[in-house]
């Protein structure tokens, strides 16, 4: 699968389960399942933003004196 589209289904579903959270604490309180639904959202979002992170430094890297298997970002590291 693209990394671009699963970094977006991550979010989306990042995203589904925030509103499942916020409509269940509204309704029944801070309970088990809120707290679940919080902590499948976060790992969803945040694994969605490592997944573009990667798609945009895999998109930044260059080839160094013509070998491709010797690739580096192009980060300044001081």
């Amino acid at each position: 699968m693209n990394l671009l589209i699963q970094g977006i289904i991550y979010f989306v579903f990042g995203i589904f389960f925030t509103y499942f959270a916020i409509h269940h604490v509204t309704n029944y309180g801070w309970g088990f399942f809120a707290y679940l639904l919080v902590f499948l959202a976060t790992l969803d979002i945040g694994s969605s933003i490592t997944i573009g992170d990667r798609k945009l430094l895999k998109n930044k890297r260059i080839k160094i004196r013509g070998c491709p298997s010797l690739m580096i970002p192009l980060m300044n590291y001081n």
